[in-house]
């Protein structure tokens, strides 16, 4: 079982709390951009929320915290913004631990105890946004791509649905719904 962070740790981390948020808000937006949902002006509203699980996952009794996790599932799409907000939170909480340890070396079970509380909240998070992914709709359905000229009814492979079957009057096709 993995040791829990020193109080005293934990103590300056938290005091340190308003000084890591604003140097985590700079690295965010200094990250590339991966798609819209992963604007900086978007993701910094979810800062204080995730401190505030990171925090708890560090509270001495947490009854959530496990010895090791498997490596993170690959996000199948790569466009998930909260990768690099963890990314950039993980390099945030280190730069606040060496801080809060007067410039010393970091205490490597605190170091450790970090780590595992701001993965268990990103693996449960990005988890969650991968569920809610689009890019992955077809993936999970066992659906061919949408952007397939036919696409198949779920119930009967190969079939095409209702409205794929209705015949288009001539010259009626999408260009002519963009035709003045």
């Amino acid at each position: 079982m993995m040791q829990p962070m020193d109080e005293r740790s934990l103590s300056a981390l938290q005091a340190h709390r308003p000084t890591l948020h604003v140097k985590w808000e700079a690295r965010l937006r200094a990250a590339p951009v991966t798609s819209p949902l992963a604007n900086p002006d978007a993701l910094v509203h979810l800062m204080v929320w995730t401190l505030d699980q990171v925090f708890r996952e560090l509270t001495p009794g947490s009854t959530r915290r496990k010895s090791a996790l498997p490596p993170r599932p690959p996000c199948p799409c790569g466009l998930n913004p909260l990768i690099a907000y963890f990314a950039t939170a993980k390099t945030s909480l280190h730069e606040a631990l060496e801080v809060c340890s007067g410039g010393g070396p970091i205490n490597p079970a605190d170091a450790e105890a970090m780590e595992l509380a701001l993965e268990i909240v990103a693996r449960r998070e990005i988890a969650t946004f991968c569920t809610l992914c689009l890019h992955n709709e077809h993936r999970n359905r066992h659906e061919p791509n949408p952007d397939q000229a036919t696409r198949a009814s779920p119930a009967h492979p190969g079939k095409k649905t209702a409205l794929q079957n209705t015949p288009r009057p001539a010259g009626k096709g999408p260009q002519a719904a963009l035709a003045p």
